[in-house]
C-alpha cells in the first residue's frame, strides 16, 4: 500500500488547480505557570512518617518551596519526602 506524501498532495493541488489552505503556524508554546515564579502553584508531598505515608497539598511558588514547606509543617524526626508532583496553578 502506498503512502500519502507532502510533495504528493502539493503536485495533486497543483494539478487541479486546488489552492492551498491556510499557511500553517507553529503553535503557540504555553509556559508552565510553576516557571512564572510570581503565582502560588498546588504540589502533592508525598511524605513517610514512622512507616506510614500520607499525602499533603502544599500551595508554594516552586518545587523547592514545597519540599521546605511539608519538611517543616510535619512535626517529627524521621521524616522523609518521597515524592513531589506539580497539581495546578492556585486559583
Amino acid at each position: 500500500m502506498a503512502g500519502i506524501t507532502a510533495d504528493g498532495v502539493r503536485m495533486y493541488r497543483q494539478r487541479h488547480e486546488i489552492p492551498a489552505a491556510q499557511t500553517r503556524r507553529a503553535p503557540k508554546k504555553r509556559q508552565h505557570s510553576s516557571l512564572q515564579g510570581t503565582q502560588l502553584n498546588g504540589y502533592l508531598v508525598t511524605v513517610e512518617k514512622e512507616h506510614q505515608q500520607t499525602e499533603y497539598l502544599v500551595l508554594a511558588k516552586d518545587l523547592a518551596e514545597a519540599a521546605e514547606k511539608a519538611q517543616t509543617s510535619i512535626e517529627g524526626q524521621s521524616v522523609s519526602i518521597l515524592g513531589i508532583r506539580y497539581v495546578a496553578p492556585a486559583l
